[in-house]
């Protein structure tokens, strides 16, 4: 764990020079047209730039998280780079929880760049609690591909087909009408709410419940490090 946390600076750093680039101009393509909305109505009474910036940011963390997870395990054995990464004694799953963690901090950073570029761009403005709301969710898409991740290079499309089926079980079996609807609603992912963050407190139920399975899917793709064999590529 000592040799991880030594190496996660130069991990973060490759991290964000490979994937946060991407990141950050898919995040500017994005928030562009927000940004020339938000300078058009500048001049009206009713704008507010915060407002502008957080619907934009939240539209935009969605496709960010996709981009920022898919492939963090699957990827360095499909192309044999973790034969450069294991040289030295690192605990695969150290290793690659570090992974999963730079992702995150590399997401923040880009959310963070980008409300600078609209706050120079258009008028100074802070989203206040989306940070943490962003956090929760990437948390909770993020392992969901992270699972999938060591298994097919459509970890992303899994993790989303496996988001889009909780959603339509829960319309078609209602929890409260079936046992099975009550069944599906423990084993699929949850429906988060828009926020757990906001005036009247925290969604303390709603987010135990994201992050608790988060947390299960998270183990299941680090358990997959130890369980499938280093040289077989999926």
């Amino acid at each position: 764990m000592i040799r991880i946390l030594r190496y996660f600076p130069r991990l973060l750093a490759d991290y964000l020079a490979r994937r946060g680039a991407a990141m950050l101009l898919v995040g500017v393509v994005l928030m562009l047209p927000v940004m020339v909305a938000a300078r058009k109505a500048a001049g009206g009474e009713e704008f507010d730039p915060t407002v502008l910036l957080s619907q934009g940011l939240r539209n935009t963390a969605q496709l960010l998280i996709l981009v920022a997870s898919y492939g963090l395990i699957g990827h360095d054995f499909r192309t044999g780079f973790y034969r450069f990464v294991f040289v030295k004694p690192l605990s695969p799953v150290g290793y690659y929880a570090a992974t999963f963690v730079a992702a995150l901090l590399g997401f923040q950073l880009v959310l963070l760049t980008l409300t600078g570029i609209y706050s120079v761009a258009v008028r100074p403005a802070w989203p206040g609690t989306l940070f943490l709301d962003a956090a929760v969710y990437f948390a909770f898409i993020g392992s969901l591909i992270f699972a999938f991740s060591r298994f097919t290079r459509l970890d992303w499309v899994l993790g989303m087909f496996l988001l889009l089926l909780g959603d339509l079980a829960r319309h078609a079996y209602p929890k409260d009408e079936s046992f099975l609807g009550a069944v599906m609603n423990v084993i699929l992912p949850p429906d988060p709410p828009a926020s757990f963050f906001d005036a009247a407190g925290v969604a303390w139920g709603e987010l135990s419940w994201v992050l608790g399975y988060a947390a299960i899917a998270f183990a299941i793709g680090l358990m997959t490090v130890r369980v499938v064999p280093m040289g077989a590529a999926r």
